[in-house]
């Protein structure tokens, strides 16, 4: 590979996949690796290149030159297909706050965009973040942005990414649920409220309608819920539908 021949896609693949020969690649190609140690500054860099950088710092776990890179991302304009980069990257550094505000800023843009594949990834990558830090964020509100990831994903054919996104959640603790629901009973009242019918609900989850019947009976016992709309009164008041609790300080 020529230095400085630089695959658009290689830094994130790299940064999601962690793979170690992804990361050898990307390393490989980045131009001026004295300057990618040090983290100095280069204005003939492009953002691409400066990601990249970033994206070796962290995963090789170089707090200083990472810190470095990271400042100068943040003074550089990032192609559409970038954008995903920084809030990874914040959340592999352990800024969970930054992060969280970033992922959901960085979404908002590409379907604004509508760089659907993008916005996709994005998604994916913050339910990522958010089932590897339910400590931080609550059950309540990891299970809700794994939710719309599933949802938005679902809706736009990304199905490579639905299959990813369906397998996250299942680390949620069903302590943290409200009234004793299991996780995926939680799951199942999120699509309820919003207005699916067993039957989509079914093909949402890939189950049976059988188990969906049978998870709405559980739902309604747990709850007290007479009806559907009793039921959505409950996912809202117990925030189901709007993120649940806030993020820890």
């Amino acid at each position: 590979m020529v230095e400085g021949s630089l695959p658009q896609w290689l830094p994130l693949i790299a940064l999601v996949t962690g793979d170690p020969t992804h990361l050898a690649l990307l390393k490989e190609a980045l131009p001026d690796p004295g300057a990618a140690r040090t983290g100095s500054s280069n204005p003939a860099f492009d953002s691409q290149t400066i990601a990249a950088h970033a994206c070796v710092a962290v995963m090789e776990q170089d707090d200083e030159t990472a810190d470095s890179w990271m400042r100068q991302l943040g003074e550089v304009q990032l192609a559409p297909h970038m954008m995903v980069l920084v809030p990874s990257l914040l959340a592999i550094a352990g800024d969970h706050r930054r992060a969280l505000s970033d992922f959901q800023t960085r979404i908002t843009d590409l379907e604004r965009l509508n760089l659907w594949f993008g916005a996709g990834l994005a998604h994916f990558l913050f339910a990522e973040f958010a089932e590897k830090n339910i400590p931080v964020l609550g059950g309540r509100r990891s299970q809700r942005i794994i939710e719309r990831a599933g949802q938005f994903v679902s809706s736009h054919g990304l199905a490579g990414l639905q299959n990813q996104i369906d397998a996250l959640g299942s680390g949620i603790d069903d302590t943290l649920m409200p009234s004793g629901l299991s996780a995926r009973e939680a799951k199942v009242l999120f699509f309820l409220a919003a207005g699916l019918s067993n039957q989509q609900i079914a093909e949402r989850l890939v189950v049976s309608r059988h188990t969906v019947i049978r998870h709405v009976s559980n739902i309604f016992a747990k709850t007290g819920a007479r009806n559907r709309a009793e039921a959505t009164r409950f996912a809202i008041d117990s925030e189901l539908q709007n993120g649940g609790p806030a993020i820890s300080t």
